[in-house]
């Protein structure tokens, strides 16, 4: 499905979760083939590094002849993480859920450290 520039990928987003070695490696093909990129990892310096590290591995995929000419590279974004929904806070606020109701994503049983 290319967009009207011919980039197979454009308008399409995808959110990558970690920032190393293989959140950059996934990360990498998509923003070749003009996808945008949400990186999210709670590691400032993850972060930091990932988008020389995906420039390079793009410029270099565009060498081998692994990408389309014609592609527009995709924007990358980086961010330290993701903020709950509202609802979940108001559940957790009310005490439906986390450690004071025991029930939630996880099972809580007796003290926590």
């Amino acid at each position: 499905m290319a967009a009207e520039n011919g980039t197979p990928g454009a308008g399409r987003r995808l959110a990558v979760l970690g920032a190393g070695v293989m959140g950059s490696g996934i990360a990498a093909p998509a923003v070749g083939h003009g996808i945008a990129v949400s990186l999210i990892d709670p590691d400032r310096r993850r972060l930091d590094e990932a988008p020389a590290k995906i420039d390079h591995q793009v410029r270099m995929a565009r060498l081998m002849g692994a990408l389309p000419d014609e592609a527009v590279p995709g924007a990358l974004v980086t961010d330290e993480g993701c903020r709950p929904c509202g609802l979940l806070l108001e559940l957790v606020r009310a005490g439906h859920l986390g450690r004071k109701s025991g029930r939630g994503f996880y099972e809580y049983e007796g003290e926590q450290a």
